[in-house]
């Protein structure tokens, strides 16, 4: 997106597929999910049981990063793997029925959140506007 030169960019995308945070889905929020124990876990972290590990914001797949995910790898030449990956967040929202929920598990791609999320469709939108077109 024009904040690292193109070997920077490719080294940190290198980096973000090695670590696989695009499976099941892309793409999961954080690259290791924090355990309770951690020095960085924290005691909101469990309330409500949403932040245990591989959910919500603690290695839960959002296909609305999906679509930045899409979106940099375009913006490097990666034309055809951005192209799978798109494959793979329209499969990630079209769990459900086409439920577009907000976030999915980051192990077993099971649907999560609040369904019917707009913000994840919009992104579907732009990140395959993004494969034809210059967008950042």
């Amino acid at each position: 997106f024009g904040l690292a030169d193109d070997a920077r960019a490719q080294r940190i995308l290198r980096a973000l597929e090695d670590a696989r945070v695009h499976e099941p889905y892309p793409m999961r929020a954080t690259v290791t999910p924090i355990r309770r124990g951690d020095a960085l876990w924290r005691e909101y972290m469990d309330r409500h049981k949403q932040n245990e590990e591989y959910q919500y914001h603690n290695g839960g797949v959002w296909p609305f990063i999906g679509g930045f995910w899409v979106l940099a790898l375009s913006a490097q030449g990666q034309t055809e793997k951005a192209r799978e990956q798109l494959r793979r967040v329209i499969e990630a929202n079209a769990r459900n029925n086409g439920e577009f929920n907000e976030w999915l598990h980051g192990c077993t791609g099971e649907p999560k959140g609040m369904p019917k999320q707009s913000w994840n469709a919009a992104m579907l939108l732009l990140a395959h506007c993004g494969l034809s077109h210059k967008i950042f």
